[in-house]
């Protein structure tokens, strides 16, 4: 039989993947030469699928815990910022989380967000600025008038999307 092991495994020198780990996450067993063994590779995958159902859950059971513990909004409080920032930027991904946990659509993380205060403070300036100046510069761009900086201003306020998410 031909195990199937992660590449770097079967060298067994470590350059790639430490021997500890080609058993503990994938369940290969090296041979002193760095080989997969195959015997007890299967011995070793069906010790971890039975620790595994042992110790797993059903995502249903996963999701409804974590749900309950976003509702009553028990997360470090670093995680409730980026969350709260993250719904202030982007409406879309707002309703994206709200649907995705199930949450009432007036929820949100009652924490301060001072990177979005900062950053639609200093949009709402430059956009005033420009109305004032034929040049203006940011970060190294030179944008001659109003019309153009309106786009660069857009662009920078718009949804993004990146491999199907929105942010």
């Amino acid at each position: 039989m031909s195990v199937p092991a992660p590449a770097g495994a079967s060298t067994g020198d470590g350059r790639h993947l430490l021997p500890r780990l080609a058993a503990s996450v994938y369940g290969v067993e090296l041979d002193e030469d760095g080989s997969a063994d195959d015997d007890a590779t299967r011995t070793r995958r069906a010790a971890l699928r039975e620790e595994r159902l042992a110790t797993g859950r059903p995502t249903a059971d996963w999701w409804a815990l974590e749900r309950d513990r976003v509702l009553i909004r028990d997360i470090p409080a670093h995680a409730q910022v980026m969350y709260a920032e993250s719904m202030k930027l982007s409406p879309r991904w707002a309703a994206e989380f709200r649907g995705f946990w199930d949450l009432p659509g007036d929820f949100e993380f009652d924490v301060p967000t001072p990177t979005v205060t900062i950053l639609l403070g200093t949009l709402t300036l430059l956009i005033e600025e420009s109305r004032h100046t034929q040049l203006v510069h940011i970060g190294g761009s030179q944008f001659v008038d109003f019309v153009h900086f309106g786009y660069f201003a857009a662009v920078f306020t718009a949804p993004r999307h990146h491999n199907g998410y929105s942010f």
